[in-house]
Formats: C-alpha cells, sequence, structure tokens
C-alpha cells in the first residue's frame, strides 16, 4: 500500500489548491460540475467516494503523489486494464507539465517507464491489473520518433514555454533509438525523395525540424528563450553529424542539411 498523509498536512494541502485552480480551468471546459468535484476530491485526497467510478488514465493523471513507488501502487493494485501501462509509457513523452507536474517529477516519469537510454522492449516493474501479471512492451519507434519531433516544433515555435524541458535532458534517448533503426527504413523514396515508409519519413521530418526551426511562430519567446534553443539545435546537429547512422539514413540526414539550416 501507499502512504497518504501528506495529504492531511495543511502547507500541502495550500500548495496543492493552487495547482488544482489551472487544472479545474481546464478540466471545466468538458466536465460537468458534479465530475469536476469527483475529479478535485481524487486530486487532493487519493480517494473515490462510495459509489464513484473514474477511468483508469485519470486515477493515474490526478493521483495526488507523483512518484515511482505511487505509481508502482497505482498499476499494481488501482489500474484494471493493463493496457493502461503501454498507454502511459507514450504519455510520458509528451509535454505533461500543465498537469501538476514539477520538472523533477517528469523526468521521473520519463526514467520509470522508458529510462534514460533507449531499450526495444520495456517490461513493468509490477504485476499489472486483474490478472496480475507483468507486462512487456515493444516499442514503436514511429510512435516515439513522432513525439520528439513534435517537441522540436513546439519548442522551437513557442508552444512549449520551459526553457530546459525534459526532453533536452533526455536527447540521447532519441539519438540511441535513431542507431537502432534498419537502415531499410530509408531505402524507398517518394517523388520528393524523402523516405517512404512511416517511420522512415517521420525521421526525415524530425531532421527537418532540427536543421530549420522556426523560432517563436505558436507564442512569443525572448531573446534569452530563443538563443537557449538555436544553441540546443546547433549542438544536436553536431551530435547527429557524429551519430553512427545507417548509410541510407545519414544520406537521408546530409540531403536535409543540403536543403538550408536556419541558425
Amino acid at each position: 500500500m501507499i502512504d497518504l498523509s501528506i495529504t492531511k498536512d495543511p502547507e500541502w494541502i495550500k500548495k496543492r489548491e493552487e495547482l488544482w485552480k489551472p487544472i479545474s480551468k481546464m478540466l471545466s471546459e468538458d466536465l460537468r460540475k458534479k465530475d469536476l468535484d469527483k475529479v478535485h476530491h481524487y486530486f487532493m485526497t487519493g480517494t473515490l467516494l462510495p459509489g464513484e467510478a473514474m477511468s483508469d488514465g485519470a486515477k493515474f493523471s490526478w493521483f495526488p503523489i507523483q512518484a515511482p513507488d505511487a505509481w508502482d501502487y497505482l498499476f499494481q493494485y488501482v489500474i484494471k486494464d493493463p493496457k493502461e501501462f503501454q498507454h502511459r509509457f507514450y504519455f510520458s513523452f509528451e509535454d505533461i507539465s500543465h498537469r501538476a507536474l514539477n520538472p523533477d517529477e517528469e523526468l521521473a516519469m520519463w526514467d520509470y517507464f522508458a529510462g534514460e537510454k533507449f531499450k526495444p522492449v520495456v517490461t513493468s516493474k509490477v504485476p499489472l491489473g486483474e490478472t496480475k501479471e507483468f507486462v512487456s512492451l515493444e516499442i514503436d519507434k514511429r510512435n516515439v520518433n513522432s513525439k520528439f519531433g513534435l517537441f522540436f516544433k513546439n519548442w522551437a515555435g513557442g508552444f512549449v514555454v520551459s526553457n530546459e524541458p525534459k526532453h533536452i535532458h533526455r536527447i540521447h534517448y532519441w539519438l540511441d533509438m535513431l542507431e537502432t533503426v534498419a537502415n531499410e527504413v530509408f531505402v524507398e523514396k517518394g517523388s520528393d525523395g524523402d523516405p517512404s515508409s512511416k517511420l522512415g519519413f517521420s525521421i526525415s521530418l524530425a531532421f527537418q525540424r532540427v536543421c530549420r526551426p522556426e523560432y517563436a511562430t505558436q507564442a512569443p519567446l525572448s531573446e534569452e528563450s530563443i538563443s537557449i534553443r538555436k544553441r540546443f539545435f546547433a549542438e544536436l546537429r553536431g551530435k547527429l553529424d557524429n551519430l553512427e547512422m545507417p548509410p541510407e539514413m545519414k544520406a537521408t540526414w546530409e540531403n536535409t542539411k543540403s536543403k538550408g539550416i536556419i541558425e
């Protein structure tokens, strides 16, 4: 079981209520007041009132403690559907800073599911759901790559506000994954010269966003924020130059660079 005594601490309650304000505003667009009150109660206590029900995803997202021992507890005793492990694995790559998680908790969640280095198969740390069995997941590389590609776009564009989002601290996860992609993924090309396979095209698009970031197109950014982003992308291009790529991926990377780089 898990110790929820922190939910009785007055100072913790005060801070937690502050975290709830923007979440309440976000959820109120889709939830009735009765359902919003239910989420608020769970968000503050980690419990549901008699007769109440909540989706597995909501039980995970709004649990008052967000740490590895809490996630073990949720998967082992609260969440019923083992498929929630797969959903949460990919969800951990998204920007979830608006869900009452601080930067350390976001990184901890990333590491809980994926780890710092790419592994083609991950296994749950505890037996899951009603079946009480460990679950192994073969990683969908296109899904993961798409998460990184979207991050490159949204961080450069200003949609992701933080100057130190979790992705820049785990960029080697993406680079490790690229080294495992088969050469065949890039062999067949479309009429535009980009790889025609879904994974190859996704990686090609990510390369384009690394070479030609579009700064402050989604929201205003300060000069300092743009400078931080420019430095990151420049360093990432250098890492890609030195990465052990299969020949056809290397050709795709070089072709992307030849079309121009935005410093």
